[in-house]
């Protein structure tokens, strides 16, 4: 599958890097200058997490991103896989800038 990156378009995103299996992983999207001044309040969007301990296999997740006042998409996802993964965030089929970013997952209890 082939993902373009219009660098006019171009989203940064950040995650929780570590995180325990069972509980919510956070994620985070600032959409380009000219995004921010309109008013969506919420940002349909999928994570993208690549399983290092596994050849590569990839894990998708869709989540919401509701608007914060500071102009960011915020949302969560509950990953319940332990593992060591490089996380990549899509908005609208394109892949935000600032990635892969590592994420481990620890056992849960």
């Amino acid at each position: 599958r082939q993902i373009t990156t219009n660098p006019m378009m171009l989203s940064t995103f950040m995650v929780q890097t570590q995180v325990v299996a069972g509980e919510t992983w956070r994620l985070a999207v600032d959409p380009p200058a000219h995004i921010k001044t309109s008013t969506p309040t919420q940002l349909s969007a999928m994570a993208l997490l690549i399983d290092e301990t596994e050849a590569g296999r990839e894990h998708e997740f869709g989540v919401v991103l509701i608007k914060e006042e500071t102009g960011s998409y915020v949302g969560s996802i509950v990953l319940t896989r332990s593992g060591t993964y490089s996380a990549h965030v899509l908005t609208d089929g394109q892949r935000a800038s600032g990635g892969p970013l590592p994420v481990c997952v620890a056992p849960g209890p």
